[in-house]
């Protein structure tokens, strides 16, 4: 017995003298990405002349001709005072104007706080812009609308969309052990639909308070032959200049449809980019110019996206 407790003691030694144990410790980084619309800008270039018409036929007219003693004169022009055949004075681009509610940046998951609303009028030939390019980043808008009074079509107007990049940093591409490398696709797009035309049919009444919306039966987008395009600018991190600065062309949508404007790629390690849509009212020469006086109304709707897709 005693030779067997002795046995089993010289075992157990053996067995904790051989006994390991091992600390590893290891670090985790985290971070997403966070896309907002951050800026928009309005401008209404001044018309390069007088749109004079006769309202009974809309043929052109001049109202110095037209207009002498006994004859009979409905020739009704544009712009310019009483009896000023000027354009030099006018000042209709401040009758368009845009509003928005607008924040600082907040994380994913957190509600915009200490919200602040802006009111600007347009000018004339440099956008009026809710921020700039140094500050756009780090505001949120929360909303927006632009109201367009002026007597002619040719507003333009825009709204731009941030986009911040993971903060982790990327490999080179084709540095991975297993041949994988970034591949970001960066697609952007815009659908308009027509909110006046349904409700066409009312009477203007001067007296009654209640009743201060007439709207056209015609959408907003055909009558001032609206266009579109997109532009895409992005910067990767470590890098001073662009690694995608694209616009593309302008061009017509109708009502429902989502036009593509931007479908790029990038393997560089982005640190983040901008959208840019930007609007043109098209029609700015003879009597289409003359913004209608029926109330019309459209929703545009912006679509950007910047993904990792599938491995090919």
């Amino acid at each position: 017995m005693r030779n067997l407790l002795v046995g089993m003691f010289m075992l157990l030694t053996a067995v904790s003298a051989n006994a390991v144990n091992l600390a590893f410790k290891f670090d985790v980084t985290s971070s997403g990405n966070s896309m907002y619309a951050c800026d928009a800008g309005l401008k209404h270039a001044k018309p390069a002349a007088r749109v004079c018409y006769d309202r009974k036929d809309l043929q052109a007219c001049s109202p110095a001709v037209a207009c002498t003693t006994g004859d009979n004169c409905d020739c009704v022009c544009t712009g310019g005072g009483l009896g000023d055949t000027s354009i030099s004075q006018d000042g209709e681009y401040r009758l368009d104007y845009f509003k928005a509610s607008y924040a600082n940046w907040t994380d994913n998951g957190e509600a915009a706080t200490g919200v602040q609303s802006v009111k600007y009028t347009a000018s004339k030939s440099n956008f009026r812009r809710a921020f700039n390019d140094s500050t756009k980043f780090a505001k949120q808008l929360t909303s927006l609308e632009f109201a367009l009074g002026s007597e002619r079509y040719g507003a333009e107007y825009f709204v731009d969309i941030c986009f911040r990049a993971t903060q982790i940093d990327y490999p080179s591409p084709n540095s991975y052990n297993n041949n994988d490398k970034l591949n970001w696709a960066i697609k952007g797009g815009v659908t308009v639909t027509d909110l006046g035309s349904d409700l066409a049919g009312q009477v203007f009444d001067f007296n009654n308070v209640n009743a201060n919306n007439v709207y056209s039966s015609e959408s907003y987008q055909n009558l001032s032959g609206l266009l579109v395009k997109g532009s895409i600018y992005c910067k990767a991190k470590g890098k001073t200049n662009p690694v995608l600065n694209y616009e593309s062309a302008w061009t017509t949508f109708s009502d429902g449809q989502l036009k593509t404007l931007i479908n790029k790629s990038t393997q560089e390690d982005l640190k983040g980019c901008y959208f840019r849509y930007s609007f043109k009212e098209s029609n700015t020469t003879g009597v289409e110019s003359v913004r209608k006086w029926k109330k019309q109304k459209a929703r545009i709707c912006t679509y950007s996206s910047v993904n990792e897709p599938l491995e090919e």
